[in-house]
């Protein structure tokens, strides 16, 4: 299987997940070797060929792998982390979805640009953007550096006017 390629720069941000449990944070860092289960999958992921046999024997295969991933000791007691993955990894449904969110915090930061530290090659790689209202597209990483003021000055109205012009909406 191809491996997918991202069009973002590798430095623009980052993310992780966080488990809440009698008032404490737990990293999912903590308990889950992340790094080596997205290398275990990307393997499994190079063997899968979408055939209904091969899609048992990968299933099966992650299932019995996962626990190598996990640290038992240091999972938070609340939930079974065993089972929450391999419901996400093989189901994948709205559901799974909703139950690994529920008791977690996803933390995602994006590295901001400023004149000092601006990088071409990050904002002609970047993929969250800001549309404007005259239906330019700017790149994130380069909107409060570059754009954000002259499209404020353009495009902004005061209060009292916005107030008055949608008065009864």
């Amino acid at each position: 299987m191809p491996q997918v390629k991202f069009t973002m720069h590798p430095h623009c941000g980052a993310g992780t997940y966080i488990y809440m449990e009698d008032g404490k944070y737990i990293p999912i860092t903590r308990f889950i070797d992340v790094e080596g289960l997205f290398e275990y999958l990307s393997e499994v992921a190079e063997k899968y060929d979408h055939t209904t046999i091969n899609k048992l024997q990968v299933t099966a295969s992650i299932i019995s792998h996962l626990t190598q991933f996990i640290d038992a000791k240091k999972a938070p007691r609340s939930v079974d982390v065993k089972k929450l993955l391999i419901n996400a990894l093989t189901k994948g449904t709205e559901d799974v979805i909703k139950q690994f969110h529920r008791k977690t915090l996803f933390l995602g930061i994006m590295h901001f640009q400023d004149l000092y530290n601006i990088d071409l090659n990050r904002v002609e790689r970047c993929g969250i953007h800001y549309a404007t209202p005259d239906g330019r597209v700017i790149p994130f990483c380069s909107y409060n550096t570059l754009h954000r003021e002259i499209v404020e000055r353009r495009f902004s109205v005061p209060l009292g006017e916005w107030e008055r012009s949608h008065a009864g909406h």
